[in-house]
């Protein structure tokens, strides 16, 4: 896709801070980082949402994605790493192009807040979306 930026990554033709690239993804800094080694994971062919790859596509970007995690585990030596994706906009989603955030995390309290407000799931709830999602 022209214009997509990541698309533009993929291609050579615009320059990005790559740190892992294989037949079927590419990895590089984040220019907005979270954290030192914030690294985005993105397939090499343009799909917008997760959704939008295949299953095989899906496997080789979350396998391009733990490979960049232990390469970030092993030189950088953060205390722990957050895995991200986010489908659309009302999930984050900035840039139209299926990408995987690995963010290292180097002590709690570092500014990054992946918290949810929850309440606890009563049955008849659970039965509902089972029921919408064919599983009843």
């Amino acid at each position: 896709m022209e214009s997509c930026v990541f698309c533009k990554i993929v291609s050579g033709k615009l320059d990005a801070y790559r740190v892992y690239e294989d037949d079927a993804a590419v990895a590089f800094l984040d220019l907005n980082p979270v954290s030192r080694g914030h690294v985005l994971v993105v397939p090499q062919r343009h799909a917008e949402t997760v959704t939008e790859l295949s299953d095989e596509e899906a496997g080789e970007l979350f396998a391009a994605a733990r490979n960049v995690a232990a390469l970030i585990e092993e030189g950088l030596e953060p205390d722990g790493l957050n895995l991200l994706q986010n489908n659309g906009e009302a999930a984050g989603q900035e840039v139209r192009h299926v990408h995987v955030h690995v963010i290292p995390r180097y002590f709690e309290g570092d500014g990054l807040a992946v918290r949810f407000d929850t309440e606890a799931l009563t049955e008849e709830a659970a039965s509902r979306v089972l029921e919408t999602l064919g599983q009843a």
